[in-house]
């Protein structure tokens, strides 16, 4: 969101670009570009934690469980299509292999079924306390129930209970079914996972967890099983019991599940994040956005969205980002250095495996540079794109052609080259070396100069050339930790102090009017070439490695020990963090500036998509039905991208201003919905502010109960509100000072009741507060003659007696009496 609104106040973005597609020929590479998963939706509905969460087989349906004693059916866009309740909390949802059923398991010790329009099916009664989870088998033939009284149930979908599994000693609390339907796996909180047949042969424990078993399920293939415990890990078992790996967590671990290929493994946790995990144990990576406990995790059946259930009382949705375009691999150590190509058409990296290795943009290795004896610090292309120099730690610079002739060594140098350039007219080499100097030289091989300050301590790191040719900046590393400005004729203009520690590189801005520093202080600076010191770039966690500006110098990107690279307005806004597995050592953008190319010890170069204009329209693209369906969005949120309000967004503001009490601006959402989208269902509208009116009964803000109760009824008329429902409201706000304002709800609990003596003695009782004597003894000499408790009618009749004095019987005594 605030990468939108920046984009959004620079330039308005008119047509949305397409993604770049990433690309899958070469095998190596799609195993090892795993797809980089990014949050593009947060389903902002349940009222409290959101424990489970199911894909339907289509992929069109995903159902959420929460304690907020309901199952919501959405699509995947964050569209609310129904809500489904239980009586107590729902744990667990999943759908039949057909998608014609979805089944519940909640802490009112049932189990139900339901069809996915919202019809009840039937309710499965049989356990004796909480059911945690369930399942069905491959054919859909049986559900498995698991539930606190240690017990998994089988059944048939008819509702017939098939066989009941004991043997566990604790909660059981969750329940899988393997591919052919032969085995059943249950996770218990005895630390155990059993694997039965369904005829309830038990065929083995599985021992090695140190804490309660929350999840269990097996891979596509059958021939794993993970299950998920409160000891922080997820192991892998083979279904004969070995143990094959344990993946580790912070936290406890509540869910796991495969992808449909079976070659991810998603676990969550109480760390609040959903990690992802190769079936040899590599984590991939970790999703993190969830701002409490996560306790459910699923993929849709393509395996290109995951959904995550929290604590936090959402869902959150996750696709994989098409920001990173490709990895280029190959070398065979750290890669150090990256560059473009003037035209864009190569990209050289340089390694210390002692090659620089040349490749087209779209992954293609072109050739290898072979000739350097010892690691490769630094690559660049000459202005002309027609020779590329690389500095070593083998004390020299070479000189190639792209065709990778080796047309000279430079020579010179008595210590490690760390970093070489060109200058802008393509006449001078600057080399840095931890000589302590800045050697020029002419692109023919002829030494022209050794810039020095003549100090013993100030290795030089990195050097730059001024867009004009007309300074050169170095960076000095170890002590000195300051930049340095000299002429090409060998003149110290200025020294740049303010870095706390080394300074690994500096570049120029494209105008010449900034330059960037980069330091082992773990920030950026930048400077005016008069030496004024600009702004500080503070975000990274480790060693600043490399900058680079972009060819319109709008963006800084800076290389990290922390495994980052950093996206950076000059204002120092930060756009955008991209990750490696490893440090990144080198980071360059392409001439038109719609790639970045990052190099990082984890031996690859990653290509990244990356400028303004395909930024806002992949943005508005990646965060529309965000935008769109979720309630807590702005309009002004929503018109960043110019997308309208839904349907959902306003039932589900409709449903939090009806909790918060505001009745009649809930009522207008409603409305809104349903004329926005006639199929929405002004019925679950209807129930939802008579539940609402419940809780704000119990919050004693009985006139908000009082309009929810006539907002249900005008949505819905054929909504049954009872007379008991209405004479609580009564009873309760007039003995809680809100007698006037109750006092509609007690004639409307008469109006239905006329012969219940209990409503009439609560109306009797509104009538007294309300200055109503005459009715009030109306009331209670109905009630009198209506009960047979002796000692209600004594009391009833002494109020009756004082009414009558003109005495008002309800003190602030009584009234608390009453209370009790």
């Amino acid at each position: 969101m605030d990468v939108l609104k920046l984009g959004r106040k620079l330039q308005q973005v008119k047509t949305a670009t397409s993604a770049i597609q990433i690309q899958g020929a070469d095998l190596l590479r799609q195993t090892f570009d795993l797809p980089r998963y990014k949050e593009i939706n947060s389903l902002e509905g349940h009222k409290y934690y959101v424990q489970g969460v199911a894909f339907s087989p289509k992929g069109g349906l995903l159902a959420s469980a929460s304690w907020d004693n309901t199952v919501k059916l959405w699509k995947p866009d964050g569209t609310l299509v129904r809500t489904l309740t239980h009586e107590h909390h729902v744990n667990d949802v999943v759908f039949s292999p057909k998608g014609d059923l979805i089944v519940s398991a909640s802490f009112d010790k049932t189990v139900k079924l339901w069809k996915p329009d919202g019809t009840l099916v039937r309710t499965l009664i049989g356990h004796k306390d909480y059911v945690y989870g369930v399942a069905f088998s491959p054919k859909g033939d049986l559900i498995a129930s698991v539930s606190s009284d240690k017990t998994v149930k089988l059944w048939k979908p008819d509702g017939t209970l098939v066989r009941t599994l004991t043997g566990h000693e604790h909660d059981v609390y969750g329940v899988a079914f393997s591919p052919k339907g032969d085995l059943i796996a249950s996770a218990s909180f005895d630390s155990t996972v059993k694997l039965w047949k369904p005829d309830e042969t038990l065929v083995r424990t599985l021992n090695g967890h140190e804490a309660h078993v929350s999840s269990v399920a097996f891979s596509p293939k059958g021939d794993l099983i993970a299950s998920a415990s409160l000891d922080k890990t997820v192991k892998l078992w083979k279904p004969d019991g070995t143990l094959v790996r344990t993946l580790t967590h912070k936290h406890d671990v509540n869910d796991v599940a495969f992808s449909p290929k079976g070659d991810l493994i998603a676990s969550v946790s109480s760390d609040n994040t959903v990690k992802l995990w190769k079936p040899d144990g590599t984590l991939v990576r970790t999703l993190t956005g969830h701002e409490h406990d996560v306790y459910g995790v699923a993929f849709s059946p393509k395996g290109d969205l995951i959904a995550s259930a929290s604590f936090d009382s959402t869902v959150k949705l996750w696709k994989p980002d098409s920001t990173l375009v490709r990895t280029l691999i190959g070398h065979e150590a750290h890669i150090s250095s990256v560059a473009f190509s003037p035209k864009g058409d190569l990209i050289a990296s340089a390694s210390l495996d002692k090659t620089v290795k040349l490749w087209q943009p779209d992954g293609t290795l072109v050739r290898t540079l072979i000739g350097h004896e010892a690691h490769i610090s630094s690559v660049a292309f000459s202005p002309k794109g027609d020779l590329i120099a690389s500095a070593s730690s083998d004390k020299t610079v070479k000189l190639w052609q792209p065709d990778g002739t080796l047309v000279r060594t430079l020579t010179g140098h008595q210590e490690s080259v760390i970093d070489v350039v060109f200058s802008p007219k393509g006449d001078l080499i600057a080399s840095a070396s931890f000589q302590k100097t800045v050697k020029l030289w002419k692109t023919d091989g002829t030494f022209v100069r050794t810039l020095t300050s003549n100090k013993d301590y100030d290795f030089v790191s990195g050097v730059a050339f001024s867009p004009k040719g007309d300074l050169i900046a170095s960076a000095s590393f170890d002590f000195d930790s300051t930049v340095k400005f000299w002429k090409p004729d060998g003149t110290l203009v200025r020294t740049l102090i303010g870095h706390k520690e080394s300074v690994n590189n500096v570049a120029f801005s494209p105008k010449g009017d900034l330059i960037a520093s980069a330091s082992l202080d773990k920030t950026v600076k930048l400077w005016k070439p008069d030496g004024t010191l600009v702004r500080t770039l503070t975000g990274h966690k480790e060693s600043v490695n490399d900058v680079a500006f972009s060819p319109k110098g709008d963006l800084i990107a800076s290389a990290s020990f922390d495994k980052t690279v950093k996206l950076w307005k000059p204002d120092a806004t930060l756009v955008r963090t991209l990750t490696h597995e490893e440090p990144v050592y080198g980071v360059a953008f392409s001439p038109k500036g719609d790639l970045i190319a990052s190099a990082s010890r984890d031996k690859t170069v990653k290509l990244w998509r990356f400028n303004r204009d395909d930024l806002i329209a992949h943005g508005c693209q990646w965060m529309s039905d965000y935008l769109k369906n979720n309630p807590n969005v702005t309009e002004e949120e929503r018109h960043l991208c110019g997308v309208e309000v839904s349907a959902t967004a306003l039932f589900l503001q409709g449903e939090n201003l009806a909790e918060e009490g505001n009745i009649n601006e809930a009522l207008s959402k409603f409305q809104q919905a349903f004329k926005l989208d006639s199929n929405f269902s002004l019925y679950s509208a209807a129930k939802s502010l008579f539940k609402d009116s419940e809780q704000l009964r119990i919050n004693r803000n009985f006139e908000a109960a009082i309009l929810a109760y006539k907002g249900a009824q005008k949505l819905d008329r054929n909504l049954q509100i009872t007379a008991d429902d209405w004479n609580t409201i009564c009873w309760h706000g007039s003995l809680h000072e809100q007698a006037k304002d109750v006092i509609f709800a007690c004639e409307r609990a008469v109006k239905l009741a006329p012969e219940d003596g209990y409503i009439i003695d609560s109306r009797g009782l509104a009538r007294a507060l309300t200055g109503d004597f005459s009715g009030a003894i109306k009331d209670f000499e109905a009630y009198i003659k209506w009960t047979e408790n002796d000692k209600k009618k004594a009391q009833r009749q002494g109020w009756v007696d004082a009414l009558k004095k003109g005495e008002n019987p309800f003190t602030e005594e009584v009234l608390k009496e009453l209370r009790q």
